[in-house]
Protein backbone atom coordinates (compact mmCIF):
# COMPACT_ATOMS: atom_id res chain seq x y z
CA UNK A 1 0.00 0.00 0.00
CA UNK A 2 2.07 2.95 -1.25
CA UNK A 3 0.90 6.51 -0.83
CA UNK A 4 2.03 9.61 -2.67
CA UNK A 5 5.12 11.28 -1.25
CA UNK A 6 5.16 15.00 -0.65
CA UNK A 7 7.92 17.10 -2.18
CA UNK A 8 9.20 17.75 1.35
CA UNK A 9 9.51 13.99 1.96
CA UNK A 10 11.49 13.45 -1.24
CA UNK A 11 13.68 16.52 -0.72
CA UNK A 12 14.54 15.76 2.90
CA UNK A 13 15.30 12.10 2.13
CA UNK A 14 17.56 12.98 -0.82
CA UNK A 15 19.22 15.90 0.95
CA UNK A 16 19.62 13.81 4.08
CA UNK A 17 21.40 11.00 2.25
CA UNK A 18 23.65 13.47 0.41
CA UNK A 19 24.54 15.20 3.69
CA UNK A 20 25.22 11.87 5.42
CA UNK A 21 27.47 10.78 2.52
CA UNK A 22 29.35 14.11 2.62
CA UNK A 23 29.82 13.94 6.40
CA UNK A 24 31.01 10.32 6.31
CA UNK A 25 33.37 11.16 3.43
CA UNK A 26 34.82 14.00 5.45
CA UNK A 27 35.39 12.06 8.69
CA UNK A 28 36.86 8.98 6.99
CA UNK A 29 38.83 10.84 4.31
CA UNK A 30 37.31 8.42 1.76
CA UNK A 31 34.64 9.34 -0.79
CA UNK A 32 31.19 7.86 -0.19
CA UNK A 33 29.37 8.59 -3.43
CA UNK A 34 25.70 8.11 -4.21
CA UNK A 35 25.24 6.97 -7.83
CA UNK A 36 21.44 6.86 -7.71
CA UNK A 37 18.67 7.18 -5.14
CA UNK A 38 14.97 6.35 -5.30
CA UNK A 39 12.50 6.94 -2.51
CA UNK A 40 8.93 5.70 -2.13
CA UNK A 41 6.38 5.67 0.62
CA UNK A 42 5.68 2.15 1.85
CA UNK A 43 3.69 0.40 4.56
CA UNK A 44 6.48 -1.90 5.78
CA UNK A 45 10.16 -1.79 6.65
CA UNK A 46 12.51 -2.95 3.90
CA UNK A 47 15.11 -5.70 4.18
CA UNK A 48 18.69 -5.70 2.95
CA UNK A 49 19.41 -8.64 0.69
CA UNK A 50 22.46 -10.82 0.01
CA UNK A 51 24.59 -9.83 3.03
CA UNK A 52 24.58 -8.86 6.67
CA UNK A 53 23.87 -5.15 7.14
CA UNK A 54 24.48 -2.72 9.95
CA UNK A 55 21.32 -0.81 10.86
CA UNK A 56 22.00 2.70 12.14
CA UNK A 57 18.80 3.37 14.08
CA UNK A 58 17.32 6.88 14.30
CA UNK A 59 14.80 8.62 16.54
CA UNK A 60 13.13 11.59 14.83
CA UNK A 61 11.46 13.88 17.38
CA UNK A 62 9.05 16.62 16.43
CA UNK A 63 7.34 18.14 19.44
CA UNK A 64 6.55 15.33 21.86
CA UNK A 65 6.19 12.72 19.10
CA UNK A 66 9.17 10.47 18.38
CA UNK A 67 9.11 8.28 15.28
CA UNK A 68 11.84 5.94 14.17
CA UNK A 69 13.86 4.91 11.16
CA UNK A 70 17.21 3.49 10.12
CA UNK A 71 19.98 3.56 7.54
CA UNK A 72 21.20 0.11 6.47
CA UNK A 73 24.72 -0.30 5.14
CA UNK A 74 26.26 -3.67 4.17
CA UNK A 75 28.60 -5.01 6.86
CA UNK A 76 31.80 -4.76 4.81
CA UNK A 77 31.13 -1.09 3.93
CA UNK A 78 30.26 -0.33 7.56
CA UNK A 79 33.47 -2.03 8.73
CA UNK A 80 35.47 0.07 6.26
CA UNK A 81 33.81 3.30 7.43
CA UNK A 82 34.46 2.47 11.09
CA UNK A 83 38.04 1.37 10.47
CA UNK A 84 38.83 4.50 8.43
CA UNK A 85 37.27 6.61 11.17
CA UNK A 86 39.84 4.98 13.46
CA UNK A 87 42.55 5.88 10.89
CA UNK A 88 43.41 2.27 10.10
CA UNK A 89 45.46 1.57 6.98
CA UNK A 90 43.80 0.24 3.85
CA UNK A 91 45.57 -3.10 4.42
CA UNK A 92 44.09 -3.33 7.94
CA UNK A 93 40.65 -2.31 6.64
CA UNK A 94 40.77 -5.08 4.04
CA UNK A 95 41.78 -7.62 6.69
CA UNK A 96 38.91 -6.50 8.93
CA UNK A 97 36.42 -6.74 6.06
CA UNK A 98 37.55 -10.29 5.24
CA UNK A 99 37.27 -11.34 8.90
CA UNK A 100 33.85 -9.68 9.22
CA UNK A 101 34.24 -9.51 13.00
CA UNK A 102 33.60 -6.41 15.07
CA UNK A 103 35.80 -5.92 18.13
CA UNK A 104 34.79 -3.39 20.80
CA UNK A 105 36.86 -0.59 19.23
CA UNK A 106 35.15 -1.06 15.86
CA UNK A 107 31.73 -1.28 17.55
CA UNK A 108 32.44 2.05 19.25
CA UNK A 109 33.45 3.54 15.88
CA UNK A 110 30.15 2.36 14.36
CA UNK A 111 28.28 4.06 17.22
CA UNK A 112 30.09 7.28 16.26
CA UNK A 113 29.16 6.73 12.59
CA UNK A 114 25.54 6.51 13.81
CA UNK A 115 25.89 9.93 15.43
CA UNK A 116 27.06 11.38 12.09
CA UNK A 117 24.12 9.71 10.31
CA UNK A 118 21.66 11.30 12.75
CA UNK A 119 23.39 14.68 12.58
CA UNK A 120 23.43 14.65 8.77
CA UNK A 121 19.73 13.91 8.52
CA UNK A 122 18.86 16.57 11.12
CA UNK A 123 20.96 19.14 9.24
CA UNK A 124 19.11 18.33 6.00
CA UNK A 125 15.73 18.74 7.72
CA UNK A 126 16.78 22.09 9.16
CA UNK A 127 18.06 23.23 5.74
CA UNK A 128 14.59 22.43 4.38
CA UNK A 129 13.11 24.82 6.93
CA UNK A 130 11.99 22.18 9.43
CA UNK A 131 13.45 23.71 12.57
CA UNK A 132 11.36 21.92 15.21
CA UNK A 133 13.03 18.53 14.78
CA UNK A 134 15.68 16.61 16.70
CA UNK A 135 17.26 13.47 15.23
CA UNK A 136 19.15 11.14 17.55
CA UNK A 137 21.17 8.02 16.98
CA UNK A 138 19.55 5.08 18.76
CA UNK A 139 22.46 2.71 18.32
CA UNK A 140 23.26 0.20 15.65
CA UNK A 141 22.78 -3.51 15.18
CA UNK A 142 23.60 -6.27 12.74
CA UNK A 143 20.77 -7.46 10.51
CA UNK A 144 20.77 -10.83 8.72
CA UNK A 145 20.27 -10.99 4.94
CA UNK A 146 16.58 -10.76 4.06
CA UNK A 147 15.61 -9.59 7.56
CA UNK A 148 14.08 -6.24 8.37
CA UNK A 149 15.80 -4.00 10.93
CA UNK A 150 14.29 -3.69 14.37
CA UNK A 151 13.12 -0.27 15.46
CA UNK A 152 9.88 1.06 16.91
CA UNK A 153 7.42 0.90 14.06
CA UNK A 154 3.83 -0.23 13.63
CA UNK A 155 3.46 -2.36 10.53
CA UNK A 156 1.13 -0.76 8.00
CA UNK A 157 1.87 2.85 8.92
CA UNK A 158 3.51 4.98 6.20
CA UNK A 159 7.30 4.99 6.08
CA UNK A 160 9.67 6.38 3.46
CA UNK A 161 11.97 3.76 1.98
CA UNK A 162 14.94 4.97 -0.02
CA UNK A 163 17.23 2.72 -2.00
CA UNK A 164 20.62 4.13 -2.94
CA UNK A 165 23.31 2.71 -5.16
CA UNK A 166 26.51 3.82 -3.46
CA UNK A 167 30.27 3.43 -3.77
CA UNK A 168 32.88 3.74 -1.09
CA UNK A 169 36.37 4.95 -2.06
CA UNK A 170 35.71 4.14 -5.72
CA UNK A 171 35.00 0.48 -4.95
CA UNK A 172 32.22 -1.76 -6.19
CA UNK A 173 28.65 -0.47 -5.91
CA UNK A 174 26.42 -1.57 -3.07
CA UNK A 175 22.88 -0.81 -1.93
CA UNK A 176 22.09 1.36 1.07
CA UNK A 177 18.56 1.38 2.46
CA UNK A 178 17.12 4.40 4.22
CA UNK A 179 13.85 4.12 6.16
CA UNK A 180 12.44 7.32 7.61
CA UNK A 181 9.15 8.53 9.00
CA UNK A 182 7.37 10.88 6.56
CA UNK A 183 7.90 14.54 7.46
CA UNK A 184 5.63 16.40 5.02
Amino acid sequence: MNAVLTQTDVKTACDGLERIAADLSMITDRKLSIDSFEVARAAARAAGLNSIHISFKLGVQRGKEIRHGALLIPLDAAIALGAWLLMMTDVEVQRRKIEGVLDQTLKDALQEIGNFVAGGYEAALRSAGISDVIVRSEGCQGVRPGSRPKFKYTEGTPIMVGRARARLAGGLPFEMLMMLPPIG
